[in-house]
């Protein structure tokens, strides 16, 4: 999957920020990038033949990374973990 991540990388460098350094340790942009990874080697393998697919892929790409923008935006840094109270 790395390997797979790495080709999105390097076919589509407009993805930027979802694919840093650090994509594999967050959960949205890993599990976003491995499966937009999966569906294009299905596509290019032709194990995807329709080719209306490939539009729907690029709409995914697009929508992936949207999303992936406003969640960074809102986030604005790491999400802190707390300890649960004593009464918990």
């Amino acid at each position: 999957m790395w390997n797979a991540v790495e080709r999105l990388r390097h076919d589509y460098p407009h993805l930027g920020s979802a694919v840093d350094e650090n994509w594999h340790t967050r959960r949205y942009t890993r599990d976003g990038l491995i499966a937009l990874a999966v569906w294009r080697a299905e596509l290019d393998t032709g194990r995807q033949a329709d080719p209306r697919l490939e539009h729907q892929w690029q709409h995914a790409l697009r929508d992936f990374q949207r999303q992936h923008d406003d969640i960074r935006r809102s986030l604005r840094g790491a999400v802190e973990r707390h300890q649960a109270p004593d009464a918990w």
